[in-house]
């Protein structure tokens, strides 16, 4: 939060000198951008912790089985599967194990493991359930694994196969959709140099630029949802996506225009 609130105060000093470099309009495009990139990689970085953790998730239950099975009690059991290469999540383990062997019962202190991860968080809950109903919790933790790769792989695949439609996705942000936009300007240009025109070049022009780069955040965040799962993941097309296509767009306007002729 404080980053975000630093960054603003960053954006309002920049929009400033924009605004009287430029005008209102670029001025209030450029604000938003540094909050809006420090919040989304802020998310970004959340997100990455989140799926190393369900990376991982499933050795560390495989050794609290072997643990178990080996003789130890379910909580002397979690504390030893807790390996610094496991990161946040030994942390968890451990503090949920050292609560249970103070005497909160096992199950409340897996359920105040704090992490915003759905695959943890049921993990969590089936293993409580398990301690309290008595069941052979060694098994439980292997099924549990099991079931955690199982769906990983079937991640992994999905991905594979709508990996040509994110290609499609990049092709036609990257380089079609500012191609297009760039011509449309130019020729609008021609038209107003021969003929009266209800629309000026440069409402064109800068609608198109807008359009340009409002395809490029929307299609990031698609490619986010069709790579990752989630549209947090888009910010790391964003910071590629915005610049390549508004260097095309200005890159087609001046080959364009110096072919022909025509001042821009």
């Amino acid at each position: 939060m404080r980053e975000v609130v630093l960054s603003a105060g960053v954006s309002a000093v920049l929009s400033a000198v924009v605004f009287f470099l430029f005008g209102p309009l670029p001025a209030a495009a450029v604000f938003p951008v540094l909050p809006a990139l420090v919040f989304g990689f802020g998310l970004l970085s959340a997100e990455r912790k989140r799926r190393f953790i369900e990376s991982v998730l499933p050795d560390a239950l495989n050794i609290a089985a072997s643990n178990m099975r080996s003789g130890m009690t379910p909580e002397r059991a979690l504390l030893a599967a807790a390996r610094p290469e496991f990161g946040e999540l030994s942390e968890y383990i451990r503090t949920a194990a050292k609560k249970a062997m103070a005497g909160k019962p096992l199950e409340k202190a897996l359920g105040e493991i704090p992490s915003d991860s759905r695959i943890l968080r049921r993990a969590m809950d089936l293993i409580s359930e398990g301690a309290r109903y008595g069941g052979d919790l060694a098994s439980v933790l292997d099924e549990v694994a099991s079931e955690i790769r199982d769906l990983q792989t079937v991640r992994k695949e999905v991905r594979a196969v709508v990996s040509m439609y994110s290609a499609f996705i990049l092709m036609a942000v990257a380089a079609a959709s500012p191609l297009l936009f760039g011509v449309t300007t130019v020729l609008t240009g021609i038209m107003a140099g021969i003929s009266q025109s209800a629309v000026s070049p440069e409402t064109v022009f800068t609608v198109s630029l807008l359009a340009v780069v409002l395809n490029s955040v929307f299609g990031s965040f698609v490619l986010g949802i069709i790579t990752k799962g989630k549209e947090v993941y888009g910010f790391r097309y964003l910071v590629f996506l915005v610049p390549v296509s508004c260097a095309v767009f200005f890159g087609v306007r001046y080959a364009l225009g110096s072919a022909i002729g025509v001042p821009l």
